[in-house]
């Protein structure tokens, strides 16, 4: 046998055999707890260890269900028949495939906690429905060998079937996030904001489930109390220290009930723990639903800061590639064509040689003309005066350009306190004014417009006006290229944009953009502590 595959083998057994042994530890912690029968327990983690381990490791682990079962049976108080025992096994492992099965399936993720949609389907399918499978063979099987009496299987259902539910939805996200997540040491102020939370969790786990005095409030109210400190673990720390956090807080809330302790106790200790588990059950379901909406919303965010980093990083090399080939344009191509139209006017003509000397003038012609349109080419990929004067002096040059070739008097007035700005900042100005002003000549139908621009501290204002024939701005779709290109441009520097208009009142384009801030956007730097515990 070579090296890899003893490795494989030696691993695979590891496996195997720690999850038997940790499904057979557990199982007899529940047992302790079986006070109606001695197979029939309301608390029951080894249903969320074999559903959790088979989210992780796949349907593999199979046996080692069915082993830790064995032994657990077979050291009980009272042996069951082989066929009993054959069934129990059969049920317990067909709940933890079947409902790992229907999470993969349905909602395509192996993690409980991934997003909404996924844990939905781990509430309904795995923790609702798959456990019934269990329950009802184990529960037959113990009436048809003679172990309970068909009188009490209702309530010996119920109870067999709450133990492996409130197993499941509490067990499962731990036993994931302990085998998926990547721990990272976190920050202090994280691991001081961990410290107040749990010393909070541990004072109302204390008053409200171990106190004596507690048994004189009874009622499921005071197990609400949980819930503020458990919503804010949800909001604010990982999916590992959320799943921790519900999971000890119910064991010391099921170990209190089973002594008699907290609101939840009564006489009947089985009916105690029926209630101490429904109770905890409602508030791991919500706990955990938020803690999967918050990674969901973390999810997204990240992705929008990966989206609009993407975004900046195409416009930059846009520009760069306009100024490229501008300064191409104008080094070479532009050189030539003034150079041949010198050239072409140099040419001595004779007097009576009319129709060379039309010839010549055409050819200067249409070089006067080629060179006018290369000299609007650059202004519109990259004006020179852009990067040599700043954006100030670029935009009354392109005004000057609207207003000799649109038939557009264009008023221009600013009042700003900086000379010279970043140079992707400067450039994703002049894009929006341009942008607005060629809106104003497509669309607007004006004859007047005017460009102000302003500067309040760390703001830059900038209106765009026109008395054109204006528009319903609820009207027009939010993916019309020129209008989406400017609140783009804004938004990635942290910028507004404000359409006023109405038809026959002409158009105001607002924007707001904070000039302190540079293109670097806030997702380099912002990359908060909670994502990366995520």
């Amino acid at each position: 046998m070579k090296f890899a595959e003893r490795t494989h083998l030696l691993r695979w057994t590891i496996l195997q055999g720690g999850l038997a042994l940790a499904y057979f530890w557990t199982g007899k912690l529940g047992l302790e707890l079986a006070f109606m029968h001695s197979h029939v327990s309301p608390v029951w983690p080894p249903t969320g260890l074999a559903m959790g381990a088979i989210l992780v490791f796949g349907y593999r682990v199979w046996p080692a269900i069915v082993l830790g079962l064995f032994a657990l049976t077979m050291s009980g108080v009272s042996a069951l028949p082989w066929p009993a025992m054959l069934a129990i096994a059969f049920g317990n492992a067909m709940e933890a495939i079947a409902g790992a099965w229907c999470i993969r399936t349905f909602s395509g993720q192996s993690n409980p906690l991934f997003d909404a949609k996924t844990f939905l389907w781990f509430l309904g399918a795995g923790v609702f429905v798959c456990t019934t499978i269990s329950a009802t063979i184990g529960v037959a099987s113990l009436c048809v060998a003679g172990a309970a009496s068909w009188e009490t299987s209702r309530q010996l259902w119920w109870t067999w079937w709450l133990g492996d539910a409130t197993g499941a939805l509490l067990v499962t996200p731990f036993v994931v996030a302990v085998f998926t997540s990547d721990f990272r040491w976190p920050p202090r102020a994280k691991v001081v904001e961990g410290v107040i939370v749990a010393l909070t969790l541990a004072l109302i786990c204390y008053f409200v489930f171990l106190d004596p005095k507690a048994t004189e409030f009874r009622g499921f109210s005071q197990t609400l109390l949980l819930m503020p400190a458990l919503a804010w673990a949800a909001f604010h720390f990982s999916k590992l220290g959320l799943s921790s956090a519900v999971l000890v807080v119910s064991l010391v809330g099921v170990w209190g009930t089973a002594n008699g302790l907290g609101p939840l106790a009564a006489n009947d200790a089985n009916s105690s723990l029926l209630a101490a588990q429904s109770s905890f059950g409602l508030i791991a379901g919500t706990i955990l639903l938020l803690a999967a909406l918050r990674a969901q919303q973390r999810r997204d965010e990240k992705q929008l800061r990966y989206d609009q980093e993407l975004l900046r990083q195409l416009i930059e090399l846009q520009e760069q590639d306009r100024r490229m080939v501008a300064h191409d344009i104008h080094d070479g191509l532009m050189q030539d064509l003034v150079g041949a139209h010198m050239l072409v006017q140099s040419v001595p003509i004779a007097s009576d040689a009319a129709t060379e000397d039309s010839r010549v003038n055409r050819i200067a012609g249409l070089l006067q003309k080629a060179i006018n349109e290369g000299r609007r080419l650059i202004r519109e990929m990259r004006p020179m005066v852009l990067d040599e004067q700043g954006v100030i002096e670029a935009i009354q040059h392109l005004i000057a350009d609207f207003e000799e070739h649109a038939e557009l008097v264009i008023a221009f007035d600013h009042d700003v306190k900086f000379e010279r700005l970043e140079a992707r900042l400067e450039g994703m100005i002049f894009r929006m004014v341009q942008e607005s002003l060629n809106n104003v000549e497509k669309h607007a139908k004006a004859k007047y417009a005017s460009v102000r621009i302003t500067q309040d501290g760390g703001q830059l204002k900038i209106v765009v006006r026109d008395d054109g024939k204006g528009f319903n701005p609820a009207k027009v779709s939010r993916r019309r290229f020129g209008l989406r290109s400017i609140r783009e441009r804004a938004r990635l520097v942290g910028g507004t944009v404000q359409i006023e208009s109405e038809p026959g009142k002409g158009t105001s384009v607002i924007i707001q953009l904070p000039i302190v801030t540079t293109l670097a956007s806030r997702s380099l730097r912002e990359e908060s502590d909670d994502s990366r515990f995520d």
